[in-house]
């Protein structure tokens, strides 16, 4: 009995100090000045409030309570925010002033603290976000820039009155976006879509592409028409020379004997002549290209034949023209057949 009494006395100075260890312990989470700072911040923002600067004293009040999270403070900021017209931020913080208040046994505050989570909790507007279809494996969705998890899809989620963005995101899909307006005490549904993958880019046309409509018939017939044109022009004036130059020649030259002028003459002649040739050689393929790929064309309001219809099109085309070429020792050119439909 007597060990007994004296360990009583040792037992209960172990506890007071382990109690005042703790206590040091706690009071020690916040220094000195910022427990004064935090008391003026919490002075300064009930007068804002005192005046309606709701705005400013809000904001005082949360820096008050970063800097020492007492619990009425979170009751004051938690009324602010409400005078504020945060109804869904004021209710959140009433329900967690009211778990201080019962952790520090303060009936008052109690009393207060459920009121209020009562009275707002009518009022708190909420969305519910639905997902239709299945999601991709990258797919997100935030509300207001936060990331939801998918517990949260089809939950009514706290917000306060205002407008508010939805968006869903996956890798390789268009996003989703909806903008919506919350009022007090309303529920509004946003029901997601299944996301639509990217349309992947068509790929560039290649040589066959380009052309398998023959719209490039058209522009290179109006081409080997003007190369044409210079190779006749040219073809008949060179011959013209020739002709000229032949007579000369002709005049100066008796029995296959000429003269300086006559030989000069049939020279100039027979260069006239080849320049004659191959320039009515030139024009007269370059113009038979020409009226033939004017006739295998399509026509300015045609649009570009189908597969299907591709073939026969082009075998029609190849009915109403054709080129023969002529070749021999004396001659270089080519015969065009033209069928009238």
């Amino acid at each position: 009995m007597i060990a007994s009494s004296r360990r009583a006395p040792r037992r209960l100075a172990i506890a007071v100090l382990i109690a005042s260890m703790t206590a040091s312990a706690a009071a020690g989470a916040q220094t000195p000045s910022e427990r004064a700072l935090a008391e003026s911040l919490f002075r300064d923002g009930k007068q804002l409030m005192a005046r309606g600067d709701y705005a400013a004293a809000c904001r005082k009040l949360e820096e008050s309570y970063r800097l020492d999270a007492a619990g009425g403070t979170l009751l004051n900021l938690a009324t602010c925010h409400e005078k504020e017209g945060k109804v869904a931020t004021a209710w959140a913080e009433y329900q967690s002033a009211l778990e201080l208040a019962k952790r520090a046994n303060r009936r008052d505050r109690i009393v207060l603290a459920q009121k209020k989570v009562d009275e707002l909790a009518g009022q708190v507007p909420r969305i519910i976000i639905q997902v239709v279809g299945d999601s991709p494996p990258s797919f997100a969705v935030e509300l207001d820039g936060v990331a939801l998890g998918p517990g949260s899809m089809g939950g009514g989620l706290a917000v306060d009155p205002g407008e508010h963005r939805v968006t869903a995101r996956a890798d390789d899909h268009d996003p989703f976006e909806s903008t919506i307006t919350a009022r007090a005490g309303e529920t509004i549904t946003v029901a997601i879509p299944q996301l639509v993958r990217h349309a992947e880019p068509a790929p560039p046309p290649g040589p066959a592409d380009v052309d398998a409509d023959g719209r490039w018939m058209r522009p290179t017939s109006y081409a080997l028409g003007g190369v044409a044109i210079v190779g006749l022009v040219v073809g008949t004036a060179a011959g013209i020379v020739a002709l000229g130059d032949a007579s000369d020649s002709a005049a100066g030259c008796t029995n296959g004997v000429c003269d300086a002028a006559g030989f000069a003459a049939h020279e100039d002649g027979r260069e006239a002549a080849t320049v004659s040739n191959v320039g009515l050689i030139i024009g007269l393929l370059a113009g038979a290209g020409a009226v033939t790929l004017f006739i295998l064309s399509p026509s300015e309001d045609e649009g570009p034949p189908s597969p299907g219809e591709a073939p026969a099109a082009c075998s029609r085309r190849r009915e109403l023209a054709s080129i023969t070429p002529i070749a021999s020792q004396t001659a270089l050119g080519g015969v065009v057949r033209v069928a009238l439909p």
